[in-house]
């Protein structure tokens, strides 16, 4: 109570803003704000990964993205129906409340291996390890889930287990390293023979 009469005060006399006032109540440090080229990186990578096939790591690390970010991000790597397997978004400001609210509902539908990385955001805490442990340990095996917590608040056992060094998630990621070798394999011979077809076509059509 004391310390919130003070903040009250702070406000009161200029030191503090409003905002600065709420971040102080929650024990974590504001934000920094992102520039106009550190927004239009944040977008032209977003744009760029939502209009390739073959962005298999989506790289959002040190963006300053925070809480409000995350709805647009996931939706990106959900659009892409699993072509993109690898969220970095490390040495950003992700909060709990980022983590309860976006990310733990997303990890619940996941349906093809996936490795998301929120390594070095101070501030999320010990407080959820245990939920998201569960929700991690909720996903089947074969469907690959790892996450990197190291940096956080979570301690060393669950930093280890949320990596889940398994084989059935060693498999995954095998499988679908093949997968994407073979479907590439498979594009770039349908593209050349398209070629082909155009420049017989092309040379026909010219004949004629």
């Amino acid at each position: 109570e004391l310390k919130e009469l003070f903040l009250w005060d702070a406000v009161t006399m200029g030191c503090l803003t409003a905002e600065q006032k709420d971040w102080f109540i929650l024990n974590r440090d504001e934000p920094p704000k992102r520039d106009t080229t550190e927004d239009e990186e944040l977008t032209s990578r977003l744009t760029s990964a939502a209009s390739s096939k073959s962005c298999a790591r989506l790289d959002l690390s040190e963006l300053k993205i925070v809480d409000s970010d995350l709805p647009r991000i996931l939706d990106v790597v959900e659009a892409s129906f699993g072509a993109i397997d690898m969220l970095d978004l490390s040495s950003n400001h992700i909060s709990v409340d980022g983590v309860t609210k976006y990310i733990l509902p997303f990890l619940k539908d996941l349906t093809s291996v996936f490795r998301l990385s929120l390594a070095h955001n101070k501030d999320i805490n010990k407080d959820i390890a245990d939920d998201v442990l569960d929700a991690v340990l909720a996903v089947p095996a074969y469907i690959g889930l790892t996450m990197d917590c190291r940096g956080t608040g979570f301690q060393g056992r669950a930093i280890q287990k949320l990596l889940n060094p398994s084989p059935e998630v060693a498999d995954a990621g095998l499988m679908i390293t093949k997968e994407r070798t073979r479907t590439a394999a498979m594009e770039a011979t349908f593209d050349a023979a398209q070629a082909t077809l155009q420049e017989k076509w092309a040379t026909q059509v010219d004949t004629a």
